[in-house]
């Protein structure tokens, strides 16, 4: 939504300056397989993805309106809740044996929803047993009245927020014996700080 609105404003600064009507961009998303790999050869070389996703997105940006966007149906089922949608569309693609649903997108959901995996479904942890009885045990030392830190580090990509949601869903109330926590989060402010001076000075 945001290529689609940058777009859009710059569109308008071209229509006045210049009077050319129609300036804008189509977007088109699928999701799947993909190959991944280099073409070209010497100072030409390119790394692209290759295979149906690829080519069914190219379809769909080409089935778009311009300043619009169209998703065919996995990629609409995996972030169904976060957008508004349009009335979805069979389309005759090229190289498509049978129509494909595409659903127009329309708008950014006003309300933020927190949502773990892709969409509503939430695929299983794996490897992470240690870390996952870490928080288990966290959790039942806060209903035991024993207070503590438990720190979660890690490499962009690993997995913390999962972790994290995890522990927000066993922090719920099971049976009686186990009381539901209250959980609290926060966020720490973005600060502009003046850049320290550092630097090395030769002996007099």
């Amino acid at each position: 939504m945001n290529i689609l609105q940058a777009i859009a404003a710059y569109g308008s600064d071209v229509a006045r300056g210049w009077g050319i009507e129609e300036f804008g961009v189509r977007v088109g998303i699928s999701t799947g397989p993909v190959a991944l790999g280099s073409i070209g050869s010497g100072a030409r070389v390119e790394y692209a993805a290759f295979g149906d996703t690829v080519n069914t997105a190219a379809r769909l940006q080409s089935s778009a309106e311009i300043g619009s966007a169209l998703v065919d149906a996995p990629t609409q089922r995996s972030i169904d809740p976060l957008f508004v949608w349009g009335e979805p569309r069979k389309l005759s693609l090229k190289g498509k044996a049978t129509p494909v649903l595409a659903f127009p997108l329309q708008a950014v959901r006003g309300e933020r929803l927190r949502l773990r995996g892709f969409g509503l479904h939430s695929p299983d942890v794996v490897g992470r047993d240690r870390e996952m009885a870490a928080m288990r045990q966290a959790l039942q030392d806060v209903r035991a009245g024993a207070g503590g830190i438990l720190l979660i580090t890690g490499e962009a990509g690993l997995g913390k927020s999962r972790l994290l949601a995890d522990a927000h869903e066993a922090s719920g109330a099971e049976d009686d014996h186990d009381p539901k926590l209250l959980w609290l989060e926060g966020a720490m402010p973005v600060v502009d700080r003046p850049a320290s001076r550092r630097g090395a000075r030769a002996p007099r």
